[in-house]
């Protein structure tokens, strides 16, 4: 009765277990992610499509702008209706001057001899004197070049003037490379209107074909170079002649 009977007692851990953490509910979770992303899509809208918003201070200048605006446009109304008034009031004052001037006699023209002018004897300053490339042709085929040229002088009233024409022309060889002739200056006396025309054939390079050329236009008694000028050359075919030979 009092015999001690050993029962063995299981020790049960499950009551010192930390309990298990509870999960936030899977409507909550979906709910905040709504409103995550509601905010976000407003927020989005407001900023891109929306008209922003303009605080106090910027409406008050808004307004205060308004104001002005208005003020101004009273402003060019009143003057507006001013000057139309004051152009009704001129024409009705033209008129009232057109109907008196046509009421006065007509004065009587008296016919004034017109002075006749004072020939100017200022002499001329000459060192102003340029010649004037009226007009120029250079043609040239290989080995010869031929000009003609129109020359007058900048001040008519000028006496002739006696010039020499240098002329210096640069082409190219058979071989393709570049060459230039000077030629003896032409001497010539130029008037309102001097032609000068003829020829010149590269004795010492007669493979040269002429392409340009420079002229210089100098005084023949004061050696002042009185105009300078560059044209090109215009290429002439050289004819062949062709010989037939009789059977």
């Amino acid at each position: 009765m009092f015999g001690s009977s050993k029962k063995q007692v299981l020790f049960n851990p499950s009551n010192y277990h930390s309990r298990r953490s509870r999960r936030m509910p899977r409507w909550l979770m979906t709910f905040l992610a709504g409103i995550i992303i509601g905010s976000g899509g407003f927020w989005f809208l407001q900023t891109n499509y929306v008209p922003q918003r303009i605080s106090i201070e910027e409406s008050n200048r808004l307004q205060h702008s308004i104001s002005e605006l208005e003020q101004e446009k009273n402003t060019l109304q009143r003057q507006l209706v001013e000057t139309q008034s004051a152009l009704t009031e001129s024409r009705n004052k033209i008129q009232q001057l057109q109907a008196t001037a046509s009421s006065r006699p007509v004065p009587t023209v008296v016919e004034i001899t017109p002075i006749q002018n004072t020939q100017d004897n200022t002499p001329l300053d000459l060192s102003k004197l340029t010649i004037n490339v009226q007009s120029a042709n250079f043609t040239g085929s290989r080995g010869k070049l031929n000009y003609d040229l129109t020359l007058n002088k900048s001040m008519l009233q000028a006496p002739d003037v006696s010039v020499q024409i240098a002329i210096t022309t640069t082409g190219q060889y058979i071989n393709k490379n570049k060459g230039f002739e000077q030629f003896p200056a032409i001497s010539a006396v130029i008037g309102e209107s001097s032609r000068l025309q003829g020829s010149f054939t590269f004795d010492k390079k007669p493979t040269l074909t002429p392409q340009a050329v420079d002229i210089r236009i100098i005084d023949a008694k004061t050696r002042k170079v009185l105009a300078t000028q560059s044209f090109s050359v215009a290429p002439v075919e050289v004819e062949t002649v062709t010989q037939t030979t009789g059977n």
